[in-house]
């Protein structure tokens, strides 16, 4: 019971927030798209933004942009190239809720999908000192990246290529001496990879250095017609997020790595 307690007083000020950017095409008129977001989300602004404003980072806005985006093709559609980022929306329950929000109003508007989509999901916590907390070995063991890939057909995209492969993480597994070796070990590989190429689990700094957003990138491909599987993702990321910054009691800990192991380990299919 006092563990409970402890847990519920502990999400209360430590809060995970999240934005998306979803990337579709449409046939509809731009207007009627942004006056079916504003009466839904009538507390919000809505901005047509410049492609060549530069403004890629907006987890921490306090609207919605709607642009245009070179690395989406629909084809079949009037306007082939959009997408939609929200503001930070704050909290499990306000995050899921508006996510399932955004996805009806889509799918109202028969916004179609394909292989050059992606939908990303931008996080962090309300207080940044929480959000440099995050161990990303731990996060990364959590969520399983190559296998939301596997699911969403993305293992091969250019601008969600994974931190690591199976054989990568099944060597990590059979070099390490501990639990804690290997957490340090796939945090120094997610380190490197970010800084080769777009990663699907991408470490978003400020000019100091200090992290302050995580943005995963492998959801995508036909995703509008897949609801189900990207809710739980999102759900996914969400418990990573918490799990990543937790002082887990030791058998809470390895049982995730154990999971991990798993599914990388030694009797393991091979998967580059």
């Amino acid at each position: 019971m006092l563990l409970k307690l402890f847990i519920t007083d502990w999400r209360a000020w430590v809060m995970v927030q999240a934005g998306f950017e979803f990337e579709f095409g449409h046939n509809v008129e731009v207007d009627e798209i942004k006056n079916i977001i504003k009466s839904n989300f009538p507390e919000y602004k809505i901005f047509t933004v410049n492609p060549n404003s530069g403004t890629y980072r907006r987890i921490y806005t306090k609207y919605f942009n709607f642009k245009w985006d070179a690395s989406v093709n629909v084809c079949r559609c009037k306007y082939n190239q959009r997408e939609i980022s929200t503001p930070v929306f704050i909290g499990e329950k306000e995050i899921l809720l508006n996510f399932k929000k955004i996805f009806d109003i889509l799918k109202s508007l028969d916004a179609k999908t394909n292989r050059s989509c992606s939908l990303h999901i931008n996080v962090s916590f309300t207080d940044d000192e929480e959000t440099r907390k995050i161990n990303l070995g731990k996060l990364y063991a959590y969520v399983n990246e190559l296998e939301i890939l596997k699911l969403f057909k993305r293992t091969s995209n250019q601008y969600s290529i994974p931190c690591m492969t199976h054989r990568q993480c099944k060597n990590l597994i059979k070099k390490s001496i501990n639990n804690d070796d290997l957490i340090k070990k796939i945090t120094a590989e997610i380190v490197y990879k970010n800084e080769q190429h777009h990663a699907a689990i991408a470490i978003d700094k400020k000019k100091n250095g200090k992290l302050y957003i995580i943005e995963f990138r492998f959801i995508g491909g036909d995703y509008i017609n897949d609801f189900n599987s990207a809710n739980n993702v999102l759900t996914k990321v969400i418990k990573g997020m918490y799990y990543s910054i937790s002082k887990n009691n030791k058998s809470d800990s390895e049982s995730i790595i154990e999971k991990f192991k798993a599914y990388y380990g030694n009797n393991s299919i091979i998967y580059n």
